[in-house]
């Protein structure tokens, strides 16, 4: 059981650094109980990983391709803060095996955002206080508090706690910044690990030595462009640096069913 003491700190005032779906979530569950938080986020907007961007014709969603519900309460989360931006996802996903045949994933319920994937994080962020185009650059210690300056000279706080949810990269910079050595040296170690994962991957006996991670790679650094234009919509899961240097000229990309993870 947790008992309380009077020598420990009371923690009121919270900041999160990122406003994608792991800071929104921390924040409107730690607001239920009671405490005020404010998310500070470098981008115009919420969204993190599930990103997207508008072309003609359609849309792309350039980070997350799908998520999954595996326990009731997210559910009940996501219908009670973000109810109607989302929708299954009613794909047909598969991998090719060494003999060049395809065989089906398991089912399972897929979901995606509606009409695309930042519609949940915008949902999700009605209900919290995000100070966004707020790049934070390093975190101050002030007695059992701490404030947080940002890129333009800016302070804010005190702040009894710091949640921060930003990418690996991006966090080991503000520890850097903030001299936090002992954090900053777990994130470079956190880096090398999602830099591995970079490499071609072996899945289902198939080495993908392509830009592509493999069709539905189930790793937590699977990201791709999820294209959306009119009834069609295919899914090419790619790094981020094959989806952006391709995201400008999606006009004339052409989606073959051999590189397709939703087939229409």
């Amino acid at each position: 059981m947790f008992n309380q003491t009077d020598q420990m700190p009371v923690i009121r005032r919270i900041a999160i650094v990122g406003s994608g779906m792991a800071g929104l979530s921390a924040a409107l569950l730690l607001q239920e109980q009671n405490h005020e938080v404010t998310i500070f986020e470098k981008s115009r907007g919420p969204g993190g990983r599930m990103a997207a961007k508008r072309v003609a014709g359609g849309s792309v969603d350039i980070g997350a391709q799908y998520f999954t519900i595996r326990n009731p309460a997210f559910s009940a989360f996501l219908n009670r803060y973000a109810e109607g931006s989302f929708r299954p996802w009613p794909g047909r996903f598969g991998y090719q095996t060494t003999s060049g045949q395809w065989e089906p994933f398991p089912q399972e319920t897929r979901y995606v955002g509606a009409p695309r994937m930042t519609a949940i994080t915008r949902g999700l962020s009605t209900a919290a206080d995000v100070q966004a185009q707020t790049r934070i650059y390093s975190l101050v210690r002030q007695g059992q508090q701490w404030l947080l300056n940002d890129t333009d000279g800016e302070s804010y706080g005190p702040f009894d706690a710091v949640i921060v949810t930003a990418p690996p990269a991006q966090t080991r910079d503000m520890f850097s910044n903030s001299r936090l050595t002992a954090l900053s040296d777990q994130m470079q170690d956190t880096l090398a690990i999602s830099s591995r994962a970079g490499q071609p991957l072996s899945i289902f006996g198939r080495r993908w030595n392509s830009p592509m991670t493999g069709c539905g790679a189930r790793t937590r650094y699977s990201t791709g462009l999820r294209i959306t234009r009119a009834n069609r919509a295919g899914t090419i899961p790619a790094s981020g640096g094959f989806s952006m240097q391709r995201l400008n000229g999606l006009g004339s990309t052409k989606i073959s069913r051999r590189t397709r993870c939703r087939l229409p």
